[in-house]
């Protein structure tokens, strides 16, 4: 086709083994690789958020200000995708029902293998932003990224680690709005010990206990969130919309409200986690507040 010579992306493969959509995109012009994500819907958690790659945007804009450790995150048309017939019967392929559709993907620039993988040939110490890495913590608390797994942790050549995958994150719970979408499609609270836990990987937390880090060692992070302005934060927010759980109520009010309570919350929360030997509460359960 005449046009496939403007698209910017070619269609590599699929990735197997996600909840989710995902695959390969490679940039024609500087051959970067890029994972392109269709959101599945939550319907089978008993959960309806339609919001989900929204909230991913939103947690990399917020990860720039702080400049946490998530890598290049943003949104292209399927149109700048070259065709192929790869790339179609992909599209065919996707059950419609099961997805959230909209005319925007979700991309996030490709950074290298898994944390589980890197480790099992080197150590933790030869991440050169290690302690960046465990600082990211104190970010996904206050954004409420409670689905933390070692697979959302990704090592490049140049022994740099990357937290991915910010999909669940944010309030929109009817019944509280100060409740978190966390692992599972369930709520998390910033107020119970455990739920900390679900905000880094288990493989970090480990390290965390071994070297039994206090409140103190996150306090550079901690005061970053605590310096952030509502303007910015506000800011974050442009172009973008958020709604409350099978819902069409608009959440983006709430959701600042959500942030900006949370920065005074994040010492005492992350105190109370160190000094209660760095849990991570039990999920799925079988309650959870809607």
């Amino acid at each position: 086709m005449i046009l496939d010579k403007f698209k910017k992306f070619e269609f590599i493969n699929i990735i197997q083994g996600s909840y989710n959509i995902n695959f390969i995109l490679r940039e024609r012009l500087t051959s970067s690789l890029w994972i392109g994500k269709i959101s599945k819907n939550l319907k089978k958690h008993h959960v309806d958020f339609t919001d989900l790659d929204n909230r991913a945007i939103l947690t990399y804009r917020l990860g720039k200000i702080v400049k946490t450790c998530i890598p290049t995150t943003k949104f292209i048309n399927y149109s700048q995708i070259k065709f192929s017939p790869l790339f179609n019967e992909f599209l065919k392929s996707i059950n419609l029902d099961s997805i959230l559709t909209q005319d925007k993907l979700l991309v996030t620039k490709f950074e290298g293998i898994t944390l589980s993988n890197f480790l099992k040939f080197s150590k933790i110490n030869k991440i050169k932003n290690l302690k960046q890495v465990l600082y990211n913590f104190i970010f996904n608390l206050w954004v409420g990224n409670y689905d933390k797994k070692d697979e959302d942790y990704v090592v490049d050549n140049n022994c740099l680690c990357f937290s991915i995958d910010y999909n669940l994150s944010g309030p929109g719970f009817q019944t509280n709005n100060e409740l978190a979408l966390g692992a599972y499609a369930q709520s998390y609270d910033i107020d119970n010990v455990g739920d900390a836990g679900w905000t880094t990987a288990p493989l970090l937390i480990q390290e965390i206990r071994d070297k039994q880090y206090k409140v103190d060692f996150f306090d550079s992070e901690i005061k970053k969130i605590e310096n952030i302005s509502r303007k910015d934060i506000k800011n974050a927010f442009n172009g973008l919309n958020f709604f409350k759980h099978s819902t069409k109520e608009n959440l983006n009010n709430e959701f600042v409200e959500f942030l900006t309570n949370r920065k005074s919350k994040i010492r005492d929360a992350v105190d109370d986690w160190c000094n209660q030997d760095y849990q991570r509460s039990d999920r799925p359960r079988q309650n959870t507040q809607l």
